[in-house]
């Protein structure tokens, strides 16, 4: 089976928001800038950015990244992967996880989120942080939606322990005011 080999596009800039404050887990969001534009193609097309605070009847996102696939060796992944993950409530959440506050996380913000399977088995892990977690349209099942961002978790796939994502429509006008400076 023949590989499928995309153009590459050089990294021109990384805009890290501005109260972003590592070792913190708050505001967990950058913006990469690319040297020249992507030519898109079939299986190359831009993803729309959430809007609305809630989930809109949505149940279930997708999450993608070259994370690591292999907890035992932390094997990262050379091919992309995916994994469909419930959306949860962030209140059900943070008493889920309040064993994992500690001075670099007091717990949910409004511009977080929390997506996982509290059965366990999928998940985002090491190496997937900053990829997107996306819903399809429900008119075009090809057009995909961003609604957050992996940002961490405590370990991958562990029963009852979902992962924590930046919620990206909080971001919106930061965002704008990157892509579009000026207007």
């Amino acid at each position: 089976m023949k590989k499928t080999t995309y153009p590459q596009v050089p990294i021109k800039q990384i805009h890290n928001h501005p109260d972003y404050k590592p070792p913190s887990r708050y505001n967990d969001i950058a913006l990469i800038e690319l040297a020249s534009p992507v030519a898109f193609s079939g299986p190359i097309r831009p993803a729309c950015l959430w809007s609305r605070n809630d989930y809109a009847h949505h149940t279930k996102a997708l999450a993608t990244g070259w994370g690591v696939v292999d907890t035992e060796t932390r094997e990262s992944s050379k091919e992309l992967q995916k994994v469909s993950l419930s959306l949860l409530n962030n209140d059900y959440c943070d008493m889920l996880l309040q064993s994992s506050r500690n001075r670099h996380w007091a717990g949910f913000a409004p511009t977080q989120m929390c997506a996982g399977e509290l059965r366990g088995g999928k998940d985002t892990c090491q190496g997937d942080s900053g990829s997107p977690l996306q819903v399809a349209s429900k008119d075009n099942q090809c057009i995909f939606r961003i609604v957050g961002i992996t940002s961490f978790g405590r370990k991958c796939a562990e029963t009852g322990r979902p992962a924590v994502y930046t919620r990206v429509s909080s971001y919106l006008d930061w965002i704008e005011k990157v892509v579009w400076p000026g207007e």
